[in-house]
Order: C-alpha cells, then structure tokens, then sequence
C-alpha cells in the first residue's frame, strides 16, 4: 500500500481581512504583490524566482488594478534605475495567458503595441505595456494569495497528530494556512489516498483543492517546509472515477487549472511533489 501524506482543506465562509506575509507587499483584492528590484533578471529567471518562493509573475486583472499597482511599484522603485518591470502576462498557442492561470480580460498598452514578441513588460512610470522578447533583463513583480486573518478563533481539542474541532467547521483552525476563502491543514500520517480522504471527512474537510497556480505553488511550497520527512508527495483533492472520465476535485469544483508531471494523467488518484502532479491507483 502506498503511503502518502495528507493535506486537507475547509471552507471558511466568516468576514474576513487579507494579510500579506510582509509589510512591503502590496494587498490587492485578496492577493500580495512583491516588487524585486535587487536583481534585474530576463522572464524565465524572474518567473523561477516567484516560483521558488511559491509565488507567481503577477497578473493586473483591471484598470483599478493597473492604478494601484502603478503607485506601488513608483514607491518601491523611488530612487533606483528601473524602467520597466516583468509581470505574468505572455502569448502563447495564439492566446493571452497569465503566469498564475487567471482569465485575461484586461490590457493596458502603450500606443503601437503589441507587436510580434510574446513577453510583456509594463512602465514603472505609468504602468503601460509593451511587448519584448524574453531576453530583457528587468525588475519583476510577483504575487502569491493573501492570508486571511479570520475574526473568531475556534475552540479545539487535539488527538494525536489530527486536530478536531470543537465547533463549525467552516472557521479556521489556528494552526491552518489560510489562502483566499480556504483553510489549509497539514497532517503527517502517512496514509493510503482512501485512508486520506476518510479522515479529512471525519473533520468536515476534503483532500486540498486549488483555484491558482500561485495558490497551489504557496502550499506546495510551505508543506514542504513544514513536513519532517523523506516521503516527498502528499495527497490532493483531484479524482476521476476511471481513466476515461473527467477530472474533478472532491468538493464538486471545476478543474481550472492543472499543472501535471510529464507523462501524466495515466490513472485515477493525484497526489504532488516538487510543485507538479501525478497519479496512482489505490
């Protein structure tokens, strides 16, 4: 029987506030905005550089958007030589598409643009657009999903290494990570992926579902941080019921986005590492 590490997730439906995990980032609705300008790095270095903190290259989703992130990056960048700074958006299969897989519904180009290059850098002066190709070395603003600071601490009772609550289970645990309107439980039994999904249930949760890449890229790299041992994988909330149907996660949602190993899917039951999915049957 394989053994696999369980990450489990809730609901949390309370009024609730984003926290960005430092002061200089910039909170947008409902995510955090990093500008990194102490190293000037082409688009696939500055996107390695999100990545590996388990952020993305950032999107600008509406002119309110581009107001508020403009201002932000002119603060941050006050007194150095940038010019222009990296984000998210790039071309590619004949579509717009976003480093942290949100819809593209919203651009802001400068007057002749864009042109034939696929990569996108905006101003720093008035947060225009133009296209380059990738090669550029420029400042890059990243984003990741905001905490949430949840208004009413739940009462609990621990047993073992599985935490139960006490009360509704759509308010956080004060030991949860908390992502846009999820709460993240981390849980080092090692179990089968059946045995996994039993003892969310048994806490009202479900394995992990996830709505970004960015989100998914911040738990994948925070467990990693937070499990003590050498398996390496854990358990998420993606399922099929055989090879020919389609793909859903356990709490009924639609599969957005996806992020699978080479050669993958090939069964039923997703687990992670390394920020990437595979499959095996159980």
């Amino acid at each position: 029987m394989k053994s696999i590490i369980v990450l489990s997730f809730s609901l949390f439906i309370l009024k609730v506030s984003g926290i960005c995990i430092n002061s200089t980032h910039l909170e947008i609705n409902g995510r955090c905005l990093q500008f990194n300008n102490d190293v000037y790095l082409d688009w696939e270095g500055a996107r390695r550089v999100c990545h590996d903190q388990g952020f993305s290259l950032a999107s600008i989703q509406s002119s309110w958007e581009s107001e508020q992130i403009a201002d932000y990056v002119r603060r941050q960048a006050n007194g150095t030589s940038s010019t222009f700074y990296w984000f998210g958006l790039h071309y590619q299969n004949s579509t717009w598409i976003n480093d942290d897989g949100t819809f593209v519904n919203y651009f802001n180009w400068s007057p002749d643009f864009p042109d034939q290059y696929p990569y996108v850098l905006a101003y720093i002066t008035d947060g225009k657009w133009i296209t380059i190709d990738s090669s550029a070395e420029e400042a890059f603003l990243c984003s990741y999903s905001g905490f949430l600071d949840d208004t009413t601490t739940p009462g609990s009772t621990t047993s073992g290494k599985l935490t139960t609550i006490s009360r509704s289970p759509t308010v956080c645990q004060p030991d949860d990570v908390k992502l846009n309107k999820r709460c993240y439980s981390f849980i080092e039994n090692e179990l089968s992926q059946k045995e996994a999904k039993a003892e969310c249930a048994k806490i009202g949760k479900t394995l992990a579902v996830f709505d970004t890449l960015s989100q998914m890229n911040f738990i994948t790299s925070y467990a990693q941080s937070q499990f003590e041992t050498t398996v390496g994988s854990f358990w998420i909330g993606l399922e099929r019921s055989s090879s020919s149907s389609p793909f859903y996660w356990q709490n009924e949602g639609v599969v957005i986005i996806t992020n699978w190993f080479p050669g993958y899917p090939r069964s039923a039951d997703c687990w992670t590492r390394s920020f990437e999915w595979k499959m095996e049957n159980f």
